[in-house]
């Protein structure tokens, strides 16, 4: 009724509480909900509400997508280049690698780290934003490697996927 007299924040609003008792309201009445679906209900709706506001600001995706890429660079550079490149070698890789990994060749200190940096996000996009890998020339052993490549790969694709239904879908 309040979309129909023009009333938008007022519906928005009555929206974003139902959304929100859905997921967790709902629960908390039922006596026989075990308390595991109480707290996956609430960490549900704690990310549909800061993801996005529940649909309400899309525009949020691109600012989320932005940090946990950062985060990631920021992780990955933490990590260094010699273990990036042992565990996932890239063609880009090999091509700075005397000058960043072996340090064989004798560069300024500005220039080393404006490289790595440059690696670091070329890595790190092509991990978070790929859509394919090559699973042959991962290093398995690397256990904890391969288990973050694969986080920040899966978190890409949910990240892309937000990104992509908002560009398609839009407002």
């Amino acid at each position: 009724m309040q979309e129909k007299y023009g009333y938008r924040s007022g519906c928005e609003k009555a929206d974003k509480e139902y959304k929100e008792f859905k997921y967790v309201g709902k629960l908390r009445l039922d006596k026989a909900t075990p308390w595991w679906a109480i707290y996956w209900g609430s960490f549900r709706n704690m990310l549909d509400k800061y993801w996005w506001d529940y649909g309400y600001s899309k525009e949020w995706i691109f600012l989320w997508t932005g940090g946990i890429f950062l985060f990631f660079t920021i992780l990955n550079f933490s990590i260094g280049q010699a273990k990036l490149y042992d565990f996932y070698p890239l063609t880009f890789i090999e091509d700075h690698k005397e000058r960043i990994i072996d340090k064989s060749t004798q560069i300024s200190t500005k220039r080393y780290w404006g490289l790595n940096t440059y690696v670091t996000v070329i890595y790190t996009a092509y991990v978070f934003f790929g859509v394919k890998f090559e699973v042959n020339k991962m290093n398995y052993r690397m256990i904890g490697m391969t288990i973050l490549f694969f986080f920040q790969y899966a978190v890409g694709l949910v990240c892309l996927g937000y990104l992509a239904n908002t560009i398609i879908v839009g407002n």
